[in-house]
Order: C-alpha cells, then structure tokens, then sequence
C-alpha cells in the first residue's frame, strides 16, 4: 500500500491456523535451470560453499549509474560490491512461473566509499517490496536477506533505489523452486500466492548441528536452536542414523534435508514444557512452519502434546502416529500469528512452545525437529490501487474516516500519508482482549458511520471492499476510523446503478457470498463484511480458524449458529462475561445476522447499522423498566425476546458539502431524538 500504517493492509487473515500440508508425488527434484549466482562488483568467478558465483560482466544491468567499489578482481565473495547511484536493476531471464528463491547479500564495504551510511530500498520487478529504508552497517559481517516470491513475468528484475547516499549490493541469487515447497492448496485459499512474498527470518535445526547451502537440495542454511530456547534444561536431544522415510503422499524431500530430520527435541519429563523465542517485527504476519519426524519412539502411538504459539494452543493433542504410519516419516504443520509478547529488551518476540497433551492424563512425549518462520509482506500495491487511494480520500473527509495528508510518487515508491493512529488497529485490541464492552460499541457505531458516509452522503458511493477489523484504526480516544482505501470502487455515474461488475478481491472469512456469486459489488457487500466485523468485536476470535471442528472454523457460522439457539453468550469474549446487559447483547445479535443474511436485499443499510448498534449502545446504558416483550437475555427462557422488527428503518439524507465532523452524514439522524424517542420509534412494529 505505501503508507504509514503499511502493515495493517497486509495483516489479512491474521491467526489463521491450516492443517498438514498435502505435497503429491513428483519426480526427484534437481538443481534450477536456470540459476543464477552473481559476485555483483566483481568481474572474476568467485566460490561460496561449493557453489561458484558468477562475475557480474555476465549479467544484464540497467543503464542506471553504478560502478564497482573494492577488489574487483577479487575471487572472493565479499571483496567487491555494485554501487548505484540512481535506480538501477539486474535482469534474469528465468521464463517460468514458478516460485523463486531471491537472496541478497551486503557487506558495507568502507575503502572509497562508505557503504555502512547507505539507505536503499530493493524490490522485484518494481512490484514486491523487499526491503525498504534498508542498511547495512557492519564492515565485519555479511547481511544476507532471503525472499519466496511468485513472479509471472519472463524477466526477472531486482531493482535497487537510493534513499540517502547511494545503493550497494555485493551478491545475489536467484532461481525457482518446486511451488509446492511454500503455496500449497491451504496457503493458496487464504492468500494470493501471486501477490504475496515471503521473507525468511528463521530456519532453525532444532537439536542438531549447522547446515550449510551445499547440503541442502534448495541451497538453504539453518541453524542450531541453543541461543533461542528459553525454557532451560527441559529437552532431551535425539539423533539417529537410521533413513528418513519420506511418504510422498505427505511431502518430498525438498521441504527439508534428512539433517534436520534426523535429529530433534523430546520432552525431558512428561510435564515439562520446551519453550522458544525469537525476535520478530511487530505488527506483522508470519508463517511458521514446524518439522516433526518421530526418531525416538519405539510404537507408533508413543507421540502426543500439544504446540503452543505465543501461549495459545496452536496444535492440540498431536499425534504424529495418526498422521504418518512409518517410524521416522516427516510431516508439517504450518501456522500463522501475529507477533507475541515483549521481550526483556522491548523487542517484539514469536514464542514456540510444546507440552503435555490436554486430553491425555498417562504420561506421553512430545518432538520437534525444525522450524521455520516467515515474515508475510504484500507486493507493492499497484498505482491504479495508489491513484484510487488518492483520489477517494481527497475527496472526503469525514471523523469517522482516516485523512489523507499528502502523498510521494518518486521512481519506484508510492508513498501515502495518513492521520497518526495512536491506538493501532481495533483487531490488535480484541486480540488483547482490553477494550470494554462500551468501547467496543462505540467503536462499531464509528465505523458504521464512516461506511454509511460513503454509501448514502456523496454524489456517487464509495464501496470499500476490504471492510475488516485490521482495517479500523483507533486514535487518542479510541475513536474508530475506516481505512485503506486501495481497492474501494466508486459506482456511478448513473444514479440508477447500484453495483459495481468486478473481480473479487477483499480478505478470506469476509466476503460476501452474493458478490462472490455474482461478481457484483454493492454496499450491501459491505454491510455483510461488517457483520462479520461486529462478531469479532463480540467473540474477539479470528474470523477462520482452520484447526477447529468443521462447524466452527468460520466466525460468522459459527456465532450464528449459536445465536440462533438464542445461545449467544457462549461465544462472548471471556474478559466480557458480566459486563454485557441481555437486552444489549440480544439486539447486538440481531443486528449482526441482519447483516449477515445470505441475500444483500435482505440486509439493512449501513444507515440502519447506526441506528440499531446507538440503540444496543444505549441498551447497555440505561436501566429500562421492563415491558413484557422488552426484555431478553440469551441464557434465561423464561424471558421474551425484543419485539421482531417487521422493517428495519431506512435512512435518507443529503449532504452538499464535506464537513470534518458527524453532520456530514445528517448526523446519521441519532442527534434528532431523544432517548425516550428512540425508544418509541423502536417499539412499534413498522420501526421509525
């Protein structure tokens, strides 16, 4: 997106839990054809770990200004870089499709110019971001940075920006792999692999000894997992010498190398816990992939524990003998979490942990044999997304909604500035559980005001298309604003159209099944994704969670159902039990299946959103004398439910001009009566 608040847009489907990996049998994979290993400043060959390096006179380069700085003559990896100093690119000509592996690698050299002061951006064929305001600032250690990428052009390019001072790179490589190693049919469903990119952080061999690129089939390193673990002496390290049996029903030998399945972490006692930490960027996405293979065990059903990601069950009762049906067979779960706890030094961390099984009471043991973990980065938004953004949010200007400040388009960079939010993203707060009931009203009613302002109070309506709660920022005062405006589409221009014909794009667990039917966008799509935002403001779950019971992995059919039980509370918030008055909590349900009727006819307006959620609002603030049909609360049935709405109330209104403040959208009517007005209205039959 290129804004201040860039992580947000990329946080979709954050805790999203899939299960094993299906990988189908294929031939044995060989090394990538073709590959290239580049030694960028120099013009002589260089070899790095048994792989030769070629010099960079056998590559295409832009016509941007560069030279080579340091030895360059030199066989030896590090002695020369490639400085640019305008926007420049290597061009690969790799013609597939395939996913592939970009490593990058820095070493500041000093001698003519001082590279440790250089500020640089680096992307991918000007599309994926890989790293952005980067430096390198040590001359004594190399910085190697690795990205999965799935590029659909036939030339590759990786592209270098200066930001201050100049641009370097000493190495690079690039090359495809098998698609199956990362976009797998689970990771596919819930991301678009070709708008995705994947930034190796860790690959960790847990119990055994480094591994080194010329040991592994898709030249990668991994490391040992001493200086990560946090839980003292809790494991026990087992390694074997025995074959690997790999079931390529489950995964192939490409996914990772017999040293790291031959060897692992079990359990010290069977009520002992083994924890991990490692430090990770904040408010980011990551993918964590977890390697098992069962090289301790004497039976099959000797394995079960629980995996544990920042303190939350990730996995529960694991048992790799119902999983494979051989003794060392490997197999994978992987995994997706926001960043966890803080560490002692204020660095946000990613804990792994496992333990005793919770359904088990007789001693059983538990393994983990390597773990990779991936930060999630979206590819550059594209400039019709830019110029969309730009042009929505200049337009308007309303509380509810986050103001544009001004914008940058300077070589390669698009770059939007927004209103300084405080507070983060409503999401980052239900997953803390810290907001009270009343603040969680307030912050729907917010919202719902910003989206009623683009439907009903502009000359043509604005639909959003990316409703959801990673997408709702708070200020100071945990006021909530709508934002990211990137693939809103604006209907018009005639006034009898009342849809837009697209694409389906959105987030995973929001979409609304009518447009993803027909195709069709309109503001009751909105509505629909909204509902689902007002369940998660209720029950502060994700809204898919893929290792649950099959009726409880979507948020919406799941909270609906109970609902429609008149059993609601069971899927409250625990830190809101007590705190929700019934009648609230009863017409809060109730707006939310409104929204999330199976047809946008049957949906009210986001007008009609306000008006009910200010009426749960003052539900929750008033203590009513109790009429026989006013009252209701989901766990006592002696009690009638509120009276069924026969027409939810339509609002209208006109707006001539943009004003900072709620009367934009006729002050969505709610200042124009009394309580005691709201109440009547409520009362009868026909609504307002």
């Amino acid at each position: 997106m290129g804004q201040v608040q860039l992580q947000l847009k990329f946080k979709v489907a954050a805790l999203l839990f899939f299960s094993t990996l299906a990988f189908k049998s294929s031939a044995p994979y060989t090394s990538p054809d073709p590959y290239y290993l580049l030694n960028c400043g120099s013009s002589a060959p260089s070899t790095e770990d048994n792989r030769d390096f070629l010099p960079n006179t056998q590559f295409a380069l832009s016509t941007g200004k560069h030279i080579s700085v340091g030895e360059a003559t030199s066989p030896t990896l590090y002695a020369a870089a490639r400085v640019f100093t305008d926007a420049s690119f290597y061009e690969f000509d790799i013609n597939c499709t395939k996913t592939h592996t970009v490593r990058l690698h820095f070493l500041p050299l000093t001698d003519k110019y001082d590279l440790s002061t250089a500020v640089f951006n680096v992307s991918a064929n000007y599309q994926f971001n890989l790293l952005n305001n980067f430096s390198a600032t040590d001359p004594t250690t190399p910085v190697k940075k690795e990205y999965l990428i799935h590029v659909a052009a036939k030339k590759k390019r990786i592209c270098f920006t200066p930001i201050r001072g100049l641009a370097f790179v000493s190495a690079i490589e690039v090359f495809s792999i098998p698609d199956d190693i990362i976009w797998s049919s689970e990771w596919e469903l819930n991301f678009s692999a070709s708008n995705q990119t994947l930034e190796t952080l860790y690959r960790i061999n847990v119990g055994g000894s480094p591994v080194t690129p010329s040991k592994d089939t898709m030249w990668r390193t991994w490391i040992p997992d001493d200086n990560f673990l946090a839980s003292g002496d809790t494991s026990n390290r087992t390694t074997t010498t025995n074959p690997i049996n790999y079931d390529p029903e489950v995964l192939t030998e490409e996914i990772a190398p017999d040293s790291v399945y031959d060897t692992c972490r079990s359990m010290a006692s069977p009520n002992s816990n083994i924890t991990w930490e490692f430090e990770a960027s904040g408010h980011a996405t990551h993918l964590l992939r977890l390697h098992f293979c069962d090289i301790t065990s004497s039976t099959l059903d000797e394995l079960s524990f629980n995996v544990y990601i920042n303190d939350e069950i990730a996995f529960e009762d694991l048992k790799p003998g119902s999983l494979v049906h051989r003794f060392a067979s490997p197999f994978l779960k992987d995994y997706t979490a926001d960043s966890g706890p803080l560490s002692s030094r204020g660095k946000w961390l990613i804990r792994v942990s496992i333990g005793p099984p919770t359904h088990i009471s007789w001693s059983m043991n538990g393994i983990l044999n390597g773990l990779e973990i991936f930060k999630l980065r979206r590819g550059f938004q594209g400039f019709p997304e830019f110029e969309t953004e730009i042009h929505v949010l200049s337009g308007i200007r309303h509380r509810h909604l986050v103001s544009l400040i001004g914008y940058c388009q300077e070589h390669s960079e698009m770059i939007l500035v927004y209103e300084f939010m405080s507070k983060d993203t409503l999401r980052d707060h239900l997953h803390n559980s810290d907001l009270s009931w009343k603040q969680r009203l307030e912050i729907c009613i917010g919202s719902a005001r910003g989206l009623h302002y683009l439907h009903s109070s502009l000359a043509r309506p604005i639909l959003h298309r990316d409703v959801k709660s990673s997408n709702i920022l708070l200020d100071d005062g945990f006021t909530g604003k709508v934002s990211d405006f990137g693939l809103s589409q604006v209907v018009g221009p005639s006034m009898s159209e009342t849809y837009v014909s697209t694409g389906v794009k959105g987030s995973f667990g929001y979409f609304d099944p009518e447009y993803v039917r027909t195709r069709q966008l309109t503001t009751k799509s909105n509505v629909y994704s909204f509902g689902v935002v007002l369940l998660e403001a209720l029950c502060a779950r994700p809204v898919i969670v893929m290792d649950l019971l099959s009726e409880e992995i979507n948020l919406a059919d799941w909270a609906m159902s109970w609902h429609k039980q008149g059993l609601l509370g069971r899927t409250i918030d625990p830190s809101l039990v007590g705190e929700i008055k019934p009648n609230s909590l009863r017409m809060f349900g109730q707006i939310a299946e409104k929204c999330l009727e199976e047809y946008g006819a049957d949906r009210p307006t986001m007008g009609d959103v306000v008006w009910n959620l200010e009426y749960a609002f003052q539900l929750q603030e008033t203590e009513m004398a109790r009429e026989p049909y006013e009252d209701s609360i989901t766990t006592c049935a002696t009690e009638l439910p509120l009276p069924v709405i026969g027409r939810w109330p339509s609002i209208s209104s006109v707006v001539t001009s943009h004003r900072d403040d709620d009367s934009a959208v006729a002050r969505d009517t709610e200042s124009e009566s009394t309580a005691s007005q709201v109440f009547s209205q409520f009362m009868t039959s026909e609504g307002r």
